[in-house]
This record gives structure tokens, sequence and C-alpha cells, in this order.
């Protein structure tokens, strides 16, 4: 670790590697918000074009919109019913946790009723077996649009938030592995005079650097996992 934290203190290294890491995170955040705002729905791709208080309207490469419209009812952030309609589907889907029922109308007019408990399930479920390949496809549009709906502004200040962190993280893990000695002065400015840091002290804080170098890419995996996948 020493004989690249002395590499990373030649300019001619420095600037490639930061530019390269850099490179990195803000390729690693636009790819997240691409997966984010594309979605496969029986073979086509689907784009985010905008998200409203009540509604989420997508577009396909033809041109055709996908709008998903949220009726809430006042007073409870549970309970409502969503529409879907794209090309000829129409695909309904409401939840009453009063009835404990979540009720699915898909575009076959076929009707699935599940209990309230179990909002989202995963196709495991043995209460969603006997849904075939269509019905499947419809339900797993329905919880991506919810998803959209409920996080889409959670999603962009994330990334905004884990762009600025990780500039931050950047700065910190790159001083800390490539200066310690200057990082370890900064650090102590008002508690050591004249005083120099012990190799444990400059082992630690390369350790440091390295750690907040990887950080961003860590948050972003994290970030990915919570919101994306």
């Amino acid at each position: 670790m020493g004989n690249f934290a002395e590499l990373l203190k030649n300019k001619r290294y420095f600037i490639p590697f930061c530019a390269v890491l850099l490179a990195l995170v803000i390729l690693m955040s636009f790819a997240i918000y691409q997966s984010y705002s594309h979605y496969i729905y029986k073979g086509n791709r689907l784009k985010i074009m905008s998200v409203t208080e009540n509604s989420v309207i997508m577009e396909d490469e033809n041109g055709n919109d996908l709008r998903f419209t949220a009726d809430m009812t006042p007073g409870n952030p549970v309970d409502g019913s969503y529409e879907v309609r794209y090309l000829d589907d129409v695909i309904k889907y409401s939840v009453n946790f009063e009835n404990d029922a979540c009720t699915f109308t898909f575009s076959d007019q076929s009707i699935y009723v599940k209990p309230a408990i179990n909002v989202i399930v995963d196709d495991n479920d043995p209460d969603m077996q006997n849904l075939n390949s269509t019905q499947i496809a419809e339900r797993d549009l329905i919880y991506k649009l919810i998803g959209y709906y409920e996080n889409q502004s959670n999603i962009v200040a994330g990334l905004v938030w884990a762009a600025i962190l990780g500039c931050v993280l950047f700065l910190l893990g790159l001083l800390f592995l490539a200066f310690p000695e200057k990082a370890w002065a900064i650090r102590n400015i008002f508690n050591v005079i004249g005083g120099e840091p012990t190799d444990f002290a400059i082992f630690v804080y390369r350790v440091s650097g390295l750690i907040f170098i990887l950080g961003p890419f860590i948050f972003l995996i994290v970030f990915a996992y919570s919101y994306v996948f």
C-alpha cells in the first residue's frame, strides 16, 4: 500500500487515477438511473417520462404512452386504487386493508383477490402459483409503477447526494492515501505543535483513505439493490 501511495504522489499517476475513479462513479450512477428509469414489458422497452402526485407516464420506443394513475383514499396512505393503460391493455389494482383484500383486474378481465396482509409477493408465493405468464407480467408492471410513483423523488435526490458524497469521499480518500502526513497534520492542527505521525498512524490513514475511495462504489451498490433490483 505504501508503494502505491508513493506512486499517487506523482502527478503523472495521481491525475489519471482520480479521473478514472470519478468516471467510474459517474458511469455507475448513470447505469443505475438508466436501469431504474427503463422497464421491459411484454418485449417493449418503456422509459419514464414524468411522475406527478397521482400519475406516472412512460413511453415505448414507438412513441406509445403508458399511463398509470393512482387514486388514494384520503387520509390513508395505503388504501387506494391504481390503473394502467397501455396499447390495448387496461390493468387495475386496488388495496383495501379494511376488507383485507388486494384485487387485480388483468387485461383479459380476469380477477384475482388476495389478502391485503401480503401486498407485495414473489413468484414463490403459493397464492400466486395459478397466474399465467401474462398475468405475472402485468402484476410485476403494477408493482414497478407503484415503486416509481412512491420513490421517484427519492431516487433522483439519492443519486444527487451520492454524487456529492462520492466527491467528498474521493477527496478525503486521496488525501489520506497519498498524503497521510498532511492529513494527520490537518487533523491535529489544534492539538499538536511540531509533532510527526507514527508509522502506525500513517498506516491507519492510508487504510482509511482506501475505504473512503471505495465508499462511493459500496454506497451505489447498496442504493441500486434497495431501489432498482
